[in-house]
């Protein structure tokens, strides 16, 4: 579902290698329909995940159900299309 307005706040959880959990409000820009290789490019540049030893491609970004349950998004699909608005997204 395509948002009439061309930001997505979501609800981030980052886990990284050997690092704390980072819990942020996330304001994802959708105006050129980013895929969700895109999100992890925008959270890149506020929140470092890239390292020597660890490239974007390492990460994975689930989709967190109220009842707990996680789904995985494929880094091919676009953001607007599978993120709705205020969603926790791991």
């Amino acid at each position: 579902m395509r948002q009439d307005n061309l930001r997505l706040r979501l609800r981030l959880v980052i886990q990284r290698h050997e690092l704390p959990e980072v819990r942020i409000i996330f304001s994802c820009k959708i105006d050129n329909d980013p895929t969700v290789a895109g999100l992890l490019e925008q959270v890149n540049e506020v929140v470092p995940l890239e390292s020597r030893d660890w490239g974007l491609e390492d990460y994975t970004v689930e989709l967190r159900k109220e009842n707990g349950a996680a789904f995985d998004c494929l880094h091919f699909q676009e953001v607007a299309d599978v993120l709705s608005h205020d969603e926790e997204v791991l």
